[in-house]
């Protein structure tokens, strides 16, 4: 709970927790029951904030930090977090194919509008190249026909698996023939298809998605001349373009723990609004913070609004909103109330591990690592402990999770990120630097920016491979942990308990002492809490 001499205020954690449960609950709980639930204990919350403003005396809740404030901003949470469930889950059970999944399942023809980028789900290798054998995709539908020919609308979101599948850029309108059968109720998803054949396509994107196809296409275009690693890596790192990467390629980085690195997250998004405000440092505050949030914008619009990347928008406003009115935001507040409103809006989030993996490791980042990086200079220089802090933290943090997505964890993941961590930014920032210039009427100036900065994405590229390459050559070094539920719950017990212990343990106390001190740790800080808060010192 430390931050420097100041405290931080965690009075939004227990509305995050509560709304993710929550949005759980609306698939195994009777709808009507759901709504009840969540309209008494909105009445609770609009009642505790009646009595808290019309209430005189000792009784007026003017302290944020009360345990009254708390509960009141749980139940109005909750209120919010019913109606948006009930809404989407009403919705996705009264669309036609929601239905025609579950009555039958036979051959038909579909048109879907796609709105995300294949995955390969299954690989398998043939002639010493590797081959994915099972696509996945997300689809918008559009029409499907029934058994008597007649063509039925629909909006419903659905999950596409294929055998084979071209890659189509976002907003393409495609038509095939496939058969649905009903998805998982706890997704967004009103069915899932077997795509039978290949696809026909329909039309070219559209609008705003037609500009973003050609800005995808004139970064291929771009790397086109570069090595090999480049060519894979830059328009995935600076576009979102995973489809340039391998499938050889794809699967040395997820088996050392790398693949992370080849999806546009907040890491992305941060280190753009860094060097836009500090390009546009010569401007007033209010004009700044503009530019900064319309280069953001677009860059997310290009790079598509995945929901790690919508999670860092979302943060980056709150954070120059409250440095627009001179009230900055602690960076946890922000990251708790942000996933609030995504929750809110999207209920299904609560059941996406990206969204999961985003909330966590960045928790770990602004929570954790200032205290490990200040353990670790001790014995190294400090921006050496920062590039060991940012992984180390990020890759305990997350395990539980990646537990409930495989069981096999890999010992090289921590040794791999930490080789890789400086070589990532750098690769950012100059191929942007690049593909920005390379478009601009700068003439030689241009021409040298841009060999100079090919030149730095280019070393980077090979540094990550060349890392990705050398771990996966070692000896296989993982174990198997168990899976499910109970075996990420087991290892979030571990590595809490280890964690603890090692943040608080001194040689000099031994290790008896040290477990007494982890089990008056909380009261500690609990009462060193109460007194910040009274002097006025909790950071908000």
């Amino acid at each position: 709970m430390v931050a420097g001499k100041h405290f931080v205020d965690y009075r939004w954690a227990p509305s995050l927790i509560v709304c993710w449960i929550w949005c759980w609950m609306v698939n195994y709980l009777p709808l009507h029951l759901y709504i009840a639930i969540s309209a008494v204990v909105g009445v609770a919350g609009a009642m505790g904030v009646v009595y808290s403003f019309y209430c005189g005396g000792r009784h007026r809740m003017v302290n944020a930090g009360s345990f009254r404030y708390g509960m009141t901003v749980v139940c109005i949470v909750v209120l919010a977090v019913g109606i948006s469930a009930s809404f989407h889950f009403i919705i996705k059970k009264s669309d036609p194919v929601y239905r025609w999944a579950r009555s039958q399942s036979k051959l038909t023809s579909i048109q879907i509008e796609v709105i995300s980028s294949p995955r390969c789900l299954e690989q398998e290798e043939k002639n010493g190249s590797v081959q994915c054998v099972k696509w996945k995709l997300e689809g918008q539908m559009h029409t499907f026909r029934c058994d008597n020919g007649k063509i039925i609308p629909s909006r419903a979101i659905i999950a596409i698996f294929a055998r084979q599948w071209p890659f189509y850029p976002q907003g393409t309108h495609v038509r095939f023939e496939g058969k649905m059968f009903p998805a998982d109720t706890i997704h967004r998803y009103s069915a899932a298809v077997n795509a039978i054949g290949r696809p026909q396509q329909i039309t070219h994107p559209q609008g705003w998605k037609a500009y973003k196809q050609r800005i995808h296409s004139y970064v291929l275009q771009q790397v086109a001349h570069l090595s090999t690693p480049a060519r894979a890596l830059i328009p995935a790192l600076t576009a979102g373009q995973r489809n340039s990467i391998p499938l050889s390629l794809q699967r040395v980085l997820a088996q050392v723990s790398l693949s992370h690195i080849t999806v546009v997250s907040g890491f992305h998004i941060s280190l753009v609004a860094a060097v836009v405000m500090a390009a546009s440092g010569w401007l007033r505050r209010g004009t700044q913070l503009w530019v900064t949030c319309m280069c953001l914008g677009t860059y997310m619009v290009i790079v598509g609004l995945g929901a790690s990347v919508i999670r860092a928008g979302i943060m980056a406003a709150i954070m120059l909103l409250g440095r627009s009115i001179g009230r900055p935001s602690h960076s946890v507040t922000a990251l708790l109330i942000t996933g609030i409103i995504m929750l809110i809006w999207d209920p299904f989030l609560s059941v996406d591990y990206g969204f999961a993996l985003s909330i966590i490791a960045t928790a770990s980042i602004v929570i954790r690592v200032p205290v490990w990086q200040a353990r670790l200079s001790r014995f190294m220089p400090r921006f050496l402990a920062q590039m060991i802090a940012v992984p180390l933290c990020a890759q305990l943090w997350c395990a539980p999770v990646l537990v409930l997505l495989g069981s096999k964890i890999s010992l090289y993941a921590i040794a791999a990120n930490v080789a890789v961590a400086a070589a990532i930014a750098p690769v950012i920032i100059a191929s942007l630097c690049a593909l920005i210039c390379a478009g601009l009427p700068l003439g030689h100036l241009g021409r040298f920016i841009v060999a100079f900065s090919e030149t730095i994405a280019q070393a980077g590229c090979q540094w990550i491979v060349g890392v990705a390459q050398f771990f996966h050559a070692l000896p296989d070094f993982s174990f198997y942990w168990l899976t499910g539920p109970w075996g990420a719950v087991t290892l979030a017990v571990i590595l809490g308990c280890a964690a603890t212990i090692i943040e608080v343990h001194q040689p000099h106390i031994g290790v008896k002492n040290t477990i007494r001190r982890v089990v008056k740790l909380y009261w500690i800080e609990r009462s060193r809490y109460r007194r910040a808060r009274k002097h006025g010192t909790v950071k908000l």
